[in-house]
């Protein structure tokens, strides 16, 4: 069985199923009843799940069942299908959820029951070494609508990094996306305690607000930059204590650094007696600023074994990058993400650039886009990423300027496109001069670059390889030593395909004629 059931079918000849509520290429979750009682339950089915996987839901399971709380959904029963597919029967809470509730208004008192609701479910859960991994308003539920008897719903019982075929990896929507802690948002994996606490810090701040810290008017993609760079606005409360305590705490626990969140037990504490833990000292009215660094994105990579010959080559970028000062990231959709430090010495837009090309070296054929990591080049980056040319280094608008006294800038229908600027003969030699261990002397400028031959012509790409190798050299001299290895930009195009359109200076003797 691969887990499609069908309305009148039973599972282990107790659940009778009623009707499918959602379905995934990971997940099945059903209507059922009980027949033994005829109560209501949920039957979630997990398919292609890996060994550790099933190791996995079997002990939560176990642990949940053995450690039931009050706070959280009861597990009735869990089983399996085959050798990867299992289900689990949980009772769900009758009761609107907390997202239902907040579209009518919170008040500050309820939010503050709700809170240490959820605190203490943590608490128990994290005791037991378990995080929930999907906290958002709509996993709160309020039975009877009363807030006192909130309860944690949505369990992950198998983290989607424990699917045993990443294809069947479910899809990470919005609202997932805007309660995904930073880094897992930067390396995705199992559920964390300290993202527990990230994502219900998300919960909390909308319940003060009406609004999530980190809405994105895009889509996944946007909301991840917005995690990784935006900084909530503090929010304003009337002056009345619950709400005041509890945006002190919200801004905590949706700290960048893990580290820095408090503990479920810390959180709840803080609440029950802030006076003990200095919760209620007035919090710093400066929110800093979103973070001012180059970043490049580039289209959501295909999962499986098709992605799996590119990992050589960005094996190959990432150790470039640490000359560049710079870091590669894949982010949880897929999308890669090149950040540069803005601290390091030089001009960080120029590296940022330089980073773009080396990735349009090792995937010439995506989608790369250069923006900067501030809040109004988020949602610009995603729409210009999704409109992009493919085989292209697109910029944002506003960041062209910064770029023309450096590189070639192309208007194109999709974007203003950036290219390489191809040395004269004489800035080749400076450049060739600041290199470690080069010859020095008028006698380099006669020296002629070595041909990669073709057809008794040399090839553009070499070409294009040896610029880009000086360029970085040169707006990096302050490099003690620069061990540059470019051979993936001499792959990039295969003998036979068509190079990228170059612009050039045609009186350059030097410029490889085709």
């Amino acid at each position: 069985m691969a887990g499609r059931m069908e309305r009148g079918e039973l599972i282990d000849g107790c659940f009778w199923i009623d009707r499918c509520l959602h379905r995934s290429a990971a997940i099945d979750v059903y209507r059922a009843v009980d027949v033994r009682d005829s109560s209501l339950v949920l039957v979630r089915v997990y398919v292609a799940l890996s060994s550790t996987g099933l190791e996995h839901f079997s002990r939560t399971c176990t642990l949940l069942a053995e450690h039931p709380h009050p706070a959280i959904e009861r597990l009735v029963a869990w089983g399996s299908f085959s050798e990867s597919a299992v289900y689990a029967a949980v009772a769900p809470p009758a009761g609107p959820t907390l997202a239902e509730a907040m579209e009518h208004g919170v008040s500050g008192s309820d939010a503050m029951i709700v809170t240490k609701r959820a605190l203490g479910a943590l608490r128990h859960l994290h005791a037991l070494r378990v995080a929930h991994g999907d906290i958002t308003a709509r996993a709160i539920v309020l039975p009877q609508g009363d807030a006192s008897l909130a309860t944690l719903t949505g369990l992950a019982l198998v983290p989607s990094a424990l699917i045993a075929v990443e294809d069947s990896m479910p899809s990470v929507q919005v609202e997932t996306a805007s309660h995904l802690a930073p880094e897992l948002v930067r390396t995705p994996g199992r559920p964390t305690t300290d993202a527990d606490m990230f994502a219900l810090g998300c919960v909390l701040y909308r319940s003060v607000t009406g609004q999530l810290p980190f809405a994105s008017q895009g889509g996944v993609v946007g909301t991840f930059l917005r995690v990784l760079y935006d900084e909530p606005a503090l929010p304003r409360t009337t002056g009345r204590r619950e709400p005041w305590v509890l945006s002190t705490l919200a801004m905590r626990m949706l700290a960048k650094d893990p580290a820095a969140r408090p503990t479920a037990a810390d959180a709840l504490a803080a609440l029950e007696h802030p006076e003990t833990v200095g919760i209620e000292s007035e919090p710093s009215t400066l929110v800093p600023a979103s973070r001012r660094v180059g970043i490049v994105l580039c289209e959501e990579l295909e999962r499986g074994h098709a992605s799996l010959a590119r990992e050589g080559e960005l094996e190959r970028v990432e150790r470039q990058l640490d000359v560049l000062g710079g870091r590669l990231d894949r982010l949880h959709s897929g999308t890669l993400l090149i950040e540069i430090d803005a601290t390091k010495s030089g001009d960080g837009l120029i590296r940022t650039a330089r980073a773009a090309l080396l990735l349009q070296s090792a995937l010439p054929t995506s989608k790369i886009v250069i923006a900067r990591g501030a809040a109004g080049g988020i949602d610009a980056a995603e729409v210009l990423l999704a409109g992009a040319a493919a085989g292209r280094v697109t910029v944002l608008p506003e960041l062209v300027p910064a770029f023309e006294r450096d590189f070639d800038i192309e208007p194109t229908p999709h974007g203003s496109v950036l290219w390489e600027r191809e040395p004269h003969t004489e800035e080749r030699t400076e450049a060739a001069r600041r290199r470690p261990g080069s010859k020095t002397g008028p006698e380099i400028a006669a020296v002629p670059w070595p041909a990669t031959e073709f057809d008794g012509e040399v090839t553009i790409v070499e070409h294009k390889r040896r610029t880009l190798e000086l360029a970085i050299a040169s707006s990096l001299e302050q490099q003690p030593t620069l061990e540059m290895d470019l051979s993936a930009l001499a792959r990039a195009t295969v003998p036979g395909s068509s190079p990228p359109a170059m612009q050039h200076d045609d009186t350059d003797p030097e410029y490889p004629r085709e």
